[in-house]
């Protein structure tokens, strides 16, 4: 074997600041019954979690533009399958890896919950495939309780509401990566109108490599 030269090229990564900022008075932190600041510091934090699941689902949804496999909104249960299998192999055969995830939209999500096979039994029991006795392709033993747990042919599903109403398909984990420093709360004293302004904030960036996903284009 001859000897080669190791070539690296690099990827750009955008990294913005997210969060948000309040103003509280004096008088609004301690006269009212809960605290108003641990209310607001809650608010913004949940606010600034809320900004940088966007984030990451939009680039997401950016990288599906390339590669794309065709299923109708309501496919019956075996179109679903093999538009999967054709999506998975949609990866493999870019990524040379093999897709570990399924992520979507709740309104995707409430359709593959939903999906049932030729005598009317649930495809994927979400209440828990395995224990049911009905069909083991998918389990969630907390059911619509939570989106935790729940997997259909091995990929783990991943569901937000920051990914656009329709949007679903399959990736390779490890070709998506995302950096995100929480910087935590800040406050600065106003003395002249008695109030303090507080800002949750933080940095966030993400990359996605395109070969990594496979989205399904609905028809």
């Amino acid at each position: 074997m001859s000897s080669q030269r190791l070539q690296l090229t690099g990827d750009t990564v955008q990294k913005n600041t997210y969060g948000g900022v309040l103003a509280l008075s004096e008088q609004e932190i301690a006269w009212t019954d809960p605290s108003m600041l641990a209310l607001a510091i809650k608010d913004l934090a949940m606010s600034y979690a809320i900004q940088t699941e966007s984030v990451l689902c939009q680039a997401g949804e950016a990288a599906v533009t390339s590669n794309k496999v065709v299923m109708s909104n309501t496919a019956a249960a075996d179109v679903f399958i093999a538009a999967v299998s054709a999506a998975s192999a949609v990866v493999y055969s870019a990524a040379k890896k093999l897709p570990d995830l399924l992520f979507c939209a709740p309104d995707r999500w409430a359709y593959m919950t939903s999906i049932t096979d030729s005598t009317g039994r649930p495809l994927f029991p979400i209440t828990g495939g395995a224990n049911s006795g009905v069909n083991t392709a998918g389990a969630n033993a907390d059911g619509v309780a939570t989106f935790g747990g729940f997997n259909i042919m091995g990929l783990q599903v991943v569901v937000s509401p920051e990914f656009d109403s329709g949007t679903w398909g399959v990736a390779y984990s490890g070709f998506i990566e995302f950096y995100e420093q929480d910087r935590g709360i800040l406050n600065i004293a106003v003395p002249s109108t008695l109030e303090t302004q507080y800002a949750y904030r933080g940095f966030a960036a993400t990359l996605v490599q395109p070969q990594a996903v496979c989205g399904f284009e609905t028809s």
